[in-house]
């Protein structure tokens, strides 16, 4: 049996499509926080890591979720309970906030290029809500937000691709 209690920390790595995982041959009572160490890697999206499984089930929560380092200003991360496992999953944000955001903080952004950035990453935002799995884009949601909209700008030939989304989005 493992117990976390309120003053506890476990701290998970998380390096490309590898995590640590704690195994509990009993229960596991969960309180304290969790504390993601992104190592770096490819990662991918909606593709859940466990971080924990416990054969007698999971009761209590993790009271507090933080990333110490970045999986990027381009993604989110959500945890969840299954009642046996704790599931850690990449989500991508939304990029065309963070253009308007950026653009609206940087006035030598030109209008031309944020409007092209915003309308490329509104595309993304849309194709993503569609379904659409932007793993193989994980470079350019990696980024810091102050370089996102000049990489969907431009194109970078290592955050773009032919086929995913649309060939149209592509802009290198």
């Amino acid at each position: 049996n493992l117990t976390l209690g309120a003053g506890s920390v476990y701290a998970a790595e998380v390096q490309g499509a590898v995590s640590d995982r704690v195994v509990v041959t009993g229960t596991a009572a969960l309180a304290g926080t969790l504390r993601l160490l992104p190592l770096g890697g490819t990662y991918v999206f909606a593709t859940p890591y466990t971080l924990l499984t416990a054969a007698g089930g999971a009761s209590g929560a993790f009271t507090r979720v933080e990333t110490q380092g970045s999986f990027g200003d381009g993604v989110t991360t959500r945890v969840a309970d299954t009642g046996a496992d704790v599931q850690l999953t990449l989500v991508p944000a939304p990029l065309a906030p963070i253009v308007t955001q950026q653009a609206a903080t940087r006035p030598a952004l030109s209008l031309a290029a944020s409007g092209n950035a915003y309308a490329v990453a509104l595309g993304l935002d849309r194709a993503v809500a569609a379904g659409g799995d932007p793993s193989s884009l994980f470079a350019l949601y990696n980024l810091p937000a102050s370089a996102i909209p000049a990489a969907v700008n431009r194109g970078d030939q290592s955050t773009c691709t032919n086929t995913w989304p649309s060939p149209r989005l592509r802009r290198c």
